[in-house]
């Protein structure tokens, strides 16, 4: 399988890379493909870690507009709505925990909430990605520099 890609793609380090975007593959996926070319760990590491790190980018900022134009779509709408009620709930539960604990200032919410994605993103199994991780920053309402630092670290844990 991996001389197939390779050779779909032409070239050993953009198939990595590319395969490192791939939702459900992304980071740890790569590293496996990766070292099934032959390259060593701390290489495959680093191109693995790249790519699916710049995955965050386009998800933060197209997540939600995603979401609004399938929306429109009648037969899908269902399912997007379904997706962005269990963020928003998550969301929600959350802030409720850390009132219900007492008034904490908005600093430390906001680093509660880096620490949550944070220590998903670490956690190295399927579905706890960058994709993910990122979808979870954008229904806590975290700003996009508010975001990089814990799913970068988290990405880098998780390899």
């Amino acid at each position: 399988m991996t001389e197939f890609i390779s050779n779909m793609i032409g070239n050993d380090f953009f198939a990595t890379l590319i395969m490192s975007l791939v939702p459900l593959i992304e980071l740890k996926g790569s590293i496996v493909f990766a070292r099934g070319i032959g390259y060593g760990f701390f290489k495959a590491l680093g191109i693995s870690y790249i790519g699916s790190t710049f995955a965050f980018i386009p998800v933060f900022f197209l997540l939600i507009p995603i979401l609004k134009l399938i929306k429109k779509i009648k037969p899908i709408r269902i399912v997007a709505d379904k997706i962005e009620g269990y963020f928003d709930k998550k969301a929600k539960d959350t802030l409720e925990k850390q009132e219900q604990d007492g008034k904490k200032s908005k600093h430390s919410q906001t680093f509660l909430k880096q620490m949550g994605v944070f220590i998903f993103v670490a956690i190295p199994l399927p579905m706890t990605g960058v994709w993910t991780g990122t979808a979870i920053a954008v229904f806590l309402n975290l700003k996009f520099k508010e975001s990089v630092l814990p799913i970068a670290l988290g990405n880098l844990v998780a390899g």
